[in-house]
């Protein structure tokens, strides 16, 4: 493969910076198009709709920096650039994965039908929501600085061009990011297997096959769909991790490119997973044809089943 040097001493795969960099900008664009949507049905702005949209809007923010690091570092790459870009971009990936975890929690009380008008409901959910992602980057950031004397100079230039923590820290990188990512997809499949197991306490007997099919093709969906894009990025620092970062420590080369295509293009994956619903379908073409839009009273439950990355709202 390819390798491009750069003035700092890493050394790019020319390859995986291409690809990640058109991931990436598919990436910003679907959270866009995502963004776009909700801003112009006035249906998707309910509540647990908007669970969604900040996810998105989180996605934009992450992307983005992942966009701009790449686009510094094709023309001068070096270590002072990640100084600023590295934690910024460490913190809304870990955003992104707290706010995931709080939607799929949000599906305990869907099962139960609790309304989502009420505002007793709406405030507990959203203070899940707000603390997940307020905390957990500030913690897990602050474990890295404890653990890497010297806190963010240990952010460096990556393959793909982003700032990440270096190689030299594989177990720093897999406690700091991936393995949150893991919880996360753990997590969101047990909520749907719980979820599923408990339908006959919440719904007429009538209705449980129906839901619980509903809830187990979508849930299924939604967590392969996460953990698809996490999977080799997982690989790639277990595989760092086993040589102990060891300075000139090599990843395979398919383990490099699959993870630029899936993990940086986890924005247009998420937005082809949302938008690919006939719920929303339906809403959005009752709103193109100016005609009222109205959820189908027996089809509430699976209404706001469409999170695309962990099963929820």
């Amino acid at each position: 493969m390819d390798l491009v040097a750069d003035p700092s001493g890493v050394h790019y795969n020319s390859a995986a910076w291409a690809v990640s960099l058109v991931a990436a900008i598919l990436s910003v664009a679907g959270a866009s198009f995502v963004a776009y949507f909700f801003a112009l049905v006035p249906a998707l702005r309910t509540f647990p709709a908007r669970l969604n949209f900040v996810l998105c809007a989180i996605d934009l923010v992450w992307f983005s920096l992942a966009l701009l690091s790449m686009l510094v570092h094709a023309g001068d790459a070096g270590t002072t650039v990640c100084t600023v870009l590295g934690p910024l971009y460490h913190a809304a990936s870990l955003a992104s994965i707290g706010w995931t975890a709080a939607i799929a929690a949000n599906l305990a009380l869907m099962v139960r039908q609790v309304p989502m008008d009420d505002l007793k409901a709406q405030s507990r959910t959203w203070a899940v929501a707000v603390g997940a992602v307020a905390v957990l980057p500030p913690l897990v950031l602050a474990f890295g600085a404890a653990w890497l004397p010297g806190g963010r100079g240990y952010y460096e230039p990556t393959p793909y061009g982003t700032c990440f923590v270096s190689p030299r820290f594989p177990v720093v990188r897999l406690l700091t990011q991936t393995l949150p990512a893991l919880l996360t997809a753990a997590f969101a499949a047990g909520v749907y297997a719980r979820a599923i197991a408990t339908v006959p306490n919440f719904v007429p007997a009538e209705q449980v096959r129906r839901v619980r099919r509903r809830i187990a093709s979508r849930g299924a969906g939604y967590v392969a769909a996460f953990a698809l894009c996490w999977v080799l990025a997982v690989t790639e620092d277990a595989v760092l991790v086993s040589q102990r970062g060891q300075p000139g420590a090599a990843v395979p080369d398919w383990v490099v490119i699959g993870k630029a295509l899936l993990f940086f293009g986890q924005g247009t994956w998420d937005a082809a997973v949302y938008t690919v619903n006939k719920d929303r379908f339906d809403t959005l073409a009752s709103f193109a044809s100016l005609s009222d839009v109205v959820d189908s009273p027996g089809d509430d439950f699976g209404s706001q089943l469409t999170n695309p990355r962990t099963a929820d709202s």
